[in-house]
């Protein structure tokens, strides 16, 4: 998995001990025999509505934003955030995630758009497909063919249909474990590119050259359900 810098791992771990992906190493892929894969498959299937009693447990998207202000990167989260798993073509939504979070890292050149996804209130899901790894207490898992679609989202006076599509792996990927009484999924996302309409061609991509553009660019989604 994606190595990240100091202060998201002191993040990720400081959300609880009981972290599946971020304070634990990945498996070796290997190959993974049937009868373990469907397993873990169907236990993994179904939606993860998160803990209302246990904030712990609580369902949230946490990622990097600029405070230029203070000239810092600062870290937030939104709540609830639904993820689903759908175990008949290993696909994966993430719903209620709000324009604010895709927003955040569009450059200053397309700031129209960046502003009109921002303030759009409408939730948003993001659909992917996954594949697994490697299984032995938890099951890890790559990603790809991720994307989230708003339509009709005006600027600059047009309106356009959006499509926010992420990398796949080595930049995304998730795992997913039991901790108790909890199913927890935790998956990385990395924004890739921002395509308009129905054009192959990307108006940009996110850049992730450097640890701090890969570390803006990426969610960290963590479910959980009893």
């Amino acid at each position: 998995m994606k190595k990240f810098n100091k202060l998201f791992i002191i993040l990720l771990c400081c959300v609880g001990a009981m972290s599946v992906t971020s304070c634990l190493s990945d498996d070796d892929g290997g190959g993974i025999d049937p009868e373990t894969y469907k397993a873990w498959l169907s236990a993994m299937y179904g939606p993860y509505y998160g803990s209302n009693s246990d904030y712990r447990y609580q369902n949230k998207i946490y990622y990097y934003y600029d405070d230029e202000e203070n000239n810092k990167i600062k870290t937030d989260s939104i709540l609830g955030v639904v993820a689903n798993i759908n175990s008949l073509d290993t696909a994966f939504t993430v719903s209620n995630v709000t324009g604010k979070v895709l927003s955040k890292q569009i450059p200053d050149n397309y700031k129209d758009l960046r502003e009109a996804l921002e303030s759009y209130d409408q939730p948003i899901s993001i659909n992917g497909k996954f594949d697994f790894t490697g299984i032995s207490q938890n099951a890890y898992f790559t990603i790809y063919t991720t994307s989230a679609t708003i339509n009709n989202l005006e600027y600059s006076g047009e309106t356009h249909d959006i499509k926010v599509a992420f990398w796949g792996y080595p930049y995304s990927s998730g795992a997913y474990g039991r901790i108790g009484e909890y199913d927890i999924l935790e998956i990385y996302l990395c924004l890739g590119a921002i395509f308009i309409d129905d054009s192959q061609t990307p108006l940009f991509e996110y850049p992730i050259s450097s640890q701090a553009d890969l570390t803006k660019a990426t969610l960290f989604l963590r479910a959980t359900r009893q």
